[in-house]
């Protein structure tokens, strides 16, 4: 069937172009009384498609205050992770090597040779996906629309890394960005919920035309990179829809598009979706589908040609050498990147696979140099892998987590040259900060990690009997770690040896919070159920429970690194607990003796109704949720201090003083923090917060600058280095790397 889509359509959106502040111009499609009318389908089941994770909390709507350039407190020095969610959101030219990928909602770009970064942010939402101009001069990326405001595009010159355009037109999700051969258009695909494409014009960045799709979602496009105007999209069905631009009229651009006869055999009763395309040499074209078969399909006819089976997995994506159009890079969901090849045999084309790569998740996209020797490949598991047909070898480029990152820590000693952190996956992960290399990789099989804690350089070992810091003697990394877990569980990992060393489970719950003693010789751990437990980590024993928290999540654990001069303090060492009820207690203890003795009790008060308004109903254990967690630290310059801030009265951190037994003074702030940390030299205070803002406070005078960098999702961990010179920021599955200047 042949289609003729009328793109007078377009004529119902008035297209201007505004400037704002930054020296941006913004593109936005605004609808009119007659506009475009779609039609929801429903949401297809295959893994190509890209699903947007709706975050916990919305963009902070008040008024931020960002630091005037220069004076900034602290500068964003590089990200840790690649969004594993996304599809077709890394970009690759080998001519002159320019690497982008998106980790939450900020692109970046990344120099191969060096390793430094360069962050595209602004964008509101989770980035879906990316696209790069043929030239390398723009890129473009895309993220989907929430509450009031539309989807955006945003143009990016690669130069100056600076934001050119933001186009407004889809109401929802982007699944999908293509430039032309020629980058005189980009095409944009909404998601089910509209199933439009949109045309735009690169010269005036003007909408072109938009039209809602003859049938199924669209779940792959690519244009023609010999015929200018000719581009394919694939999708639910099976469809398989060839479109051509028609300029021949001076009013509007019109899109004729013909929907290709599936053969039976492909369709496979309706349950066959094509996920993949991409063209091989002029007028032949590959199609991948969710059941493993690849078809080869002639574009001057739109007739399948030949067919054959890769797996019994989805195709995730196709890239094909365009010199002779015979070798053909496959991307299956379960892992594998294959490397095809056709020849003929009695004059008709047999496949033949040649070599296969395993992967540590499904490809999300592929990019490949024009003989299909060298590419990048990124995964559904937060990795982008170098791939190199020729030597059948795979190296990671950019190493992340494939869920949320839970916990982090640098390692004592070096100068904070290690850092460690968990995520829900079930890894713990060691980093080298300069390089971002991971150098340990330990996973719990189908176990979620929740918190971790690295021993003080001070613990004495099994390993020679000597001090074990972050560095071993021949520059590698060392020391041990303790990592919480869901099912209440604790390990203790051997950094040195990369091996569990004990594992014993103290809790019933998840485990929330653990920490260290500073001799290193008991772990503290706090649980979902309020329980704290004391144990000794190299034998697992539990040496002490504590209950005074029972039935109220654990949301906080300290250990005073200078214990104050207290009566009866001699030798002992003072740590505290926290609650999602706003009460602390402060503890003194012997860890020779096992002793634990309350020093004292902090009740805080707060409304009777969460911040969302709901009624809170006294005695209620179910409602703790519904509140911004009570979060307290000692100050490590000031002993006699508590920092204290959770739900109350009024949003602001509370100074606490031990041995006055009163708060002496209070700091406010915009919004609920939902982490904190002090920094070793104790003048700054850093706050994570669910708006998505990294905030910095003067320990002494209250000022504070606010930072969003791209942040997708709540900050649900501030973490400073025990130098003090960096300060880490958790959020979703990506790590956050800030320097200090203050």
């Amino acid at each position: 069937a042949h289609y003729i889509i009328d793109h007078m359509l377009v004529s119902s959106y008035l297209c201007y172009i505004t400037q704002d502040s930054g020296g941006s111009e913004d593109v936005q499609g605004r609808a009119e009384e007659t506009s475009l009318h779609v039609t929801p389908r429903t949401q297809p089941v295959s893994l190509k498609y890209y699903r947007w994770q709706s975050p916990e909390a919305a963009v902070a709507e008040q008024q931020q205050y960002l630091a005037p350039q220069r004076q900034e407190g602290a500068t964003l020095r590089c990200v840790v992770g690649y969004n594993g969610r996304g599809r077709c959101n890394l970009a690759w030219q080998s001519i002159t090597g320019t690497f982008a990928y998106s980790c939450g909602s900020c692109v970046i770009d990344e120099n191969l040779s060096n390793g430094d970064q360069t962050y595209l942010t602004g964008h509101r939402q989770e980035v879906s996906t990316i696209a790069l101009s043929n030239d390398g001069q723009y890129l473009a990326s895309a993220c989907g629309g929430h509450g009031n405001h539309k989807g955006e595009i945003k143009i990016w010159r690669m130069k100056s890394h600076k934001c050119k355009k933001t186009l407004l037109f889809h109401a929802h999700q982007i699944t999908l960005l293509a430039y032309s051969r020629d980058d005189h258009f980009l095409i944009s695909v909404g998601d089910h919920q509209e199933n439009v494409l949109a045309l735009w014009s690169t010269v005036d960045w003007s909408l072109l035309a938009a039209t809602e799709t003859p049938s199924g979602v669209i779940l792959d496009v690519s244009w023609d990179p010999f015929i200018a105007y000719e581009c394919v999209s694939c999708g639910c069905g099976p469809s398989l829809a060839f479109w051509l631009l028609d300029e021949t009229s001076k009013d509007h651009v019109t899109l004729n598009v013909h929907e290709a006869e599936i053969p039976a055999a492909l369709r496979h009763e309706g349950r066959a979706e094509f996920t993949s395309v991409c063209y091989s040499t002029e007028s032949r074209l590959f199609a991948g589908s969710n059941l493993g078969h690849v078809s080869l399909w002639d574009t001057k006819s739109n007739t399948c040609t030949m067919y054959w089976r890769c797996g019994t997995s989805e195709i995730m994506c196709l890239t094909c050498e365009h010199h002779h159009g015979n070798v053909l890079s496959v991307g299956l969901s379960d892992n594998q990147l294959q490397l095809w090849k056709l020849t003929k045999s009695d004059q008709l084309p047999v496949a033949t696979m040649n070599a296969s790569l395993q992967l540590d998740g499904s490809p999300t996209g592929a990019v490949f140099d024009s003989d299909l020797h060298l590419g990048v490949v990124g995964t559904t598991g937060g990795t982008v892998w170098y791939a190199n047909w020729h030597d059948n070898a795979t190296v990671r480029l950019v190493g992340g987590h494939g869920n949320k990152v839970s916990g982090v820590s640098s390692l004592p000693g070096g100068g904070s040259l290690f850092f460690a952190t968990c995520s829900h996956d079930g890894t713990l992960r060691v980093w080298l900060s300069d390089s971002l290399q991971e150098v340990v990789h330990l996973k719990a099989i189908n176990k979620t990690c929740t918190c971790l804690a690295v021993c003080p350089v001070t613990v004495e070992t099994t390993i020679g009997g000597k001090p074990e810091d972050g560095v071993a003697q021949n520059g590698g990394v060392a020391g041990q770690c303790v990592v919480g877990y869901d099912d209440g569980v604790l390990r203790v990992f051997g950094l040195a040896e990369r091996k569990m060393r004990v594992k014993w489970q103290p809790h019933k719950r998840a485990i929330h919070h653990i920490s260290y003693s500073l001799t290193g010789n008991v772990v503290i751990s706090g649980s979902r159920d309020g329980l704290v437990a004391i144990s000794n980590p190299q034998t697992g024993v539990v040496l002490h429970m504590i209950s005074e928290h029972r039935g109220v999540p654990i949301t906080d654990l300290s250990v005073a690194r200078n214990p104050p001069q207290l009566p009866n303090m001699d030798g002992r060492e003072l740590w505290l607990v926290a609650s999602g009820d706003r009460r602390v207690s402060v503890w003194s203890s012997d860890w020779s003796k096992a002793s634990c003795e309350l020093v004292d009790w902090l009740t805080f008060p707060g409304p009777g109704v969460a911040p969302d308004g709901t009624v809170l109903h006294k005695g209620s254990k179910c409602q703790f949720h519904l509140l911004p967690p009570s979060l307290a630290r000692f100050s490590p310059t000031h002993v006699d201090v508590i920092v204290y801030t959770g739900y109350g009265l009024h949003c602001c951190v509370h100074f606490y003083s031990l041995s006055q037994k009163q708060v002496f003074r209070t700091t406010s702030i915009n919004y609920w923090p939902t982490s904190l940390d002090i920094s070793p030299q104790g003048h700054l205070i850093a706050l994570g917060c669910k708006e998505r803002l990294l905030t910095i406070v003067d320990y002494e005078e209250g000022s504070y600058q606010d930072y969003p960098a791209g942040h997708s999702d709540t900050v649900q961990v501030v973490k400073f280095s025990d130098m003090g010179d960096i300060l880490y920021t958790l959020c979703d599955n990506s790590v956050y790397i800030w320097t200090v200047l203050l």
